[in-house]
């Protein structure tokens, strides 16, 4: 662990001397949180947070504005450039692309994990119908907490091309963690008592069922924007039959720029 945690140290230090506007894009889960912790604790470096939150389900930002107090963080948000959705036979996604680098036609894209309509859920087409914007992106390196051995729920595993990934059109990315597994993840969290969300999303290292608290999850309808869906389905919105609008909705396809052996869609 002394190990890995120097080499991270290390790995950071050699970007914040090459890079001089640095920005940390974090989710607050815990991966987001180890790497939080190293800049702004171990290393007591104060760089700026790209924190796109919850709008629909405010509660799911209450840990992340806990943390932002405690460890007086400089937060930034803004609107995703473009929105839509990733399908497969058996499974859909929500998806925000959020402009990354001066250029508005490059971006990141951040999944939406679904849930089935209960008792706070959101109209999937007025999610992805939310207000857009471009934006003048200032930082050249952008750092990111995921690692090579993160498994996605769509895409499977995903490992990274390298730690550093730099591209025409984009800030560098930076992935501190890349080499960190999920176990020496959770020693460093027990060790060092890094801030995670205890009991209400992870519980013996897991994430627990109940989604309340967990910003990765929305509750949503999305009958009308699915194209698996027939051209009439039922909205519990207006209580009636309505056009199935798939067609007019974007399609995001392909992995990430900065996954190894995939291209971005």
């Amino acid at each position: 662990m002394t190990t890995k945690l120097e080499s991270t140290v290390g790995r950071l230090t050699e970007w914040f001397n090459r890079f001089d506007q640095p920005v940390v894009m974090s989710s607050f889960g815990k991966d987001s949180m180890v790497m939080l912790f190293i800049i702004f604790r171990l290393m007591h470096k104060r760089i700026p947070v790209i924190y796109h939150g919850v709008p629909w389900e405010p509660w799911k930002n209450d840990f992340a504005s806990g943390v932002t107090k405690a460890y007086h963080l400089t937060v930034y948000d803004y609107p995703p450039i473009m929105s839509g959705v990733r399908v497969k036979p058996e499974r859909l996604e929500i998806v925000h692309r959020y402009q990354i680098g001066k250029d508005w036609g490059h971006g990141i894209d951040i999944p939406v994990n679904l849930l089935p309509p209960d008792k706070n859920w959101q109209c999937g087409l007025k999610m992805v119908s939310r207000p857009k914007g471009t934006l003048l992106y200032q930082w050249n390196l952008t750092l990111i907490g995921h690692k090579s051995c993160d498994v996605d729920q769509f895409d499977g595993h995903m490992p990274l091309k390298s730690d550093l990934v730099e591209m025409d059109g984009f800030p560098a990315l930076g992935f501190p963690l890349k080499d960190w597994s999920d176990d020496e993840l959770w020693e460093f969290i027990e060790e060092r008592h890094v801030p995670v969300q205890h009991r209400t999303r992870y519980v013996d290292r897991k994430e627990i069922e109940d989604k309340t608290l967990n910003n990765d999850y929305v509750e949503a309808c999305t009958a009308c924007i699915d194209p698996r869906n027939p051209e009439k389905v039922f909205c519990p919105l207006v209580n009636r039959e309505i056009d199935n609008v798939s067609a007019s909705v974007q399609k995001f396809e392909g992995r990430a720029v900065y996954i190894g052996g995939a291209d971005h869609g």
